[in-house]
């Protein structure tokens, strides 16, 4: 019986260590974002504040996107694509944070005007 308790004493302390890494993570790198950024092609075709709910429709030849910004949080609403895994990816509201549409080579993108990013950075 005393075998056992050492192994649950180890499990305990590595729950620990684990939920204190993921509350760490998420308070350090919780930077809400300022502004969506619209990519299409490559090329930066809009950027919207955060702050302003409205919607936006990305149309590129054929191909059609629509983008909800609410509360803080964007989506993609609908799309055209054929399996619209864009519009399956969810709300984003947080510095970094991307949604990705392949087939109409799109990229919605938050940023934060705060601190410059790691990822940002260039010499």
């Amino acid at each position: 019986m005393k075998k056992y308790r050492y192994d649950f004493m180890i499990i305990f302390l590595l729950l620990v260590f684990a939920g204190a890494g993921w509350l760490i993570i998420n308070y350090l790198y919780n930077a809400k974002g300022e502004s969506v950024e619209v990519i299409v092609g490559g090329k930066t075709i809009e950027s919207f504040p955060l702050n302003e709910n409205f919607e936006y429709t990305i149309e590129t030849g054929e191909f059609v996107n629509v983008l909800k910004i609410e509360e803080g949080q964007v989506w993609i609403e609908d799309a055209n694509c054929p399996d619209e895994l864009c519009v399956k990816q969810g709300k984003i509201s947080k510095d970094g944070q991307s949604i990705i549409c392949l087939p109409h080579k799109t990229v919605i993108r938050i940023n934060s005007d705060n601190e410059a990013s790691v990822d940002a950075h260039t010499d």
